[in-house]
């Protein structure tokens, strides 16, 4: 098994390997392109979305500046908006769905590291130093979802549907679908009705 097969399959990988590291750096050169110039031309930023991210869909827009790790993991469905200074770390699916809306300075985050220490950093051979230990889980996020600027969402956590992140929200667990939720941790606050949404 690769090391991305593994990092895909929610096991532990090395961020190093060369096909890993190969994605990376291409990741970098088309953010520089997106985040660069090209900020003026939205059909050049299109494309280049196109070729950075695993799917983009019909009218959809993300604002520069725009960082992830690797984009292939990024699906973005129909009539998504990303506000500025947000960051993907996309080590497993990122998935956002239709008319979901997500507020400047947000975080989706799908990789993680062991808490204990001597599982976190280990020795490597390759090196003769240490190097850390990380696993991924997808994160979701529903249909006509509205993330305030800066919510944080961490590693395998899925909001469903229609839901209400407030502004600087630290999302820990799954929220159910049509609610409101806001805090660090984020807690529920209430339920929208279904016919509203």
């Amino acid at each position: 098994m690769t090391e991305k097969e593994k990092m895909l399959a929610g096991l532990p990988y090395d961020g190093r390997s060369p096909e890993l590291l190969a994605r990376y750096w291409e990741a970098r050169r088309l953010l520089r392109e997106l985040n660069g110039p090209l900020t003026v031309d939205p059909e050049g930023r299109a494309a280049c979305l196109r070729r950075l991210l695993g799917a983009v869909g019909e009218r959809t827009w993300v604002e520069s500046p725009f960082m992830c790790d690797y984009g292939e993991n990024i699906r973005l469905g129909n009539d998504v908006y990303v506000g500025y200074q947000c960051i993907f770390q996309d080590d497993n699916p990122i998935i956002v769905g239709d008319g979901t809306l997500i507020g400047a300075g947000t975080i989706l985050s799908a990789p993680e590291h062991p808490l204990n220490p001597s599982e976190r950093m280990v020795p490597d051979p390759a090196t003769g130093g240490l190097r850390y230990v990380t696993r991924a889980r997808p994160v979701t996020i529903g249909p006509r979802c509205w993330l305030g600027a800066g919510v944080r969402v961490l590693p395998g956590v899925t909001i469903g549907e229609g839901c209400t992140i407030g502004a600087g929200s630290v999302v820990t667990h799954d929220v159910p679908p049509f609610t409101v939720v806001a805090g660090v941790p984020a807690r529920p606050l209430r339920h929208l009705p279904r016919e509203n949404a």
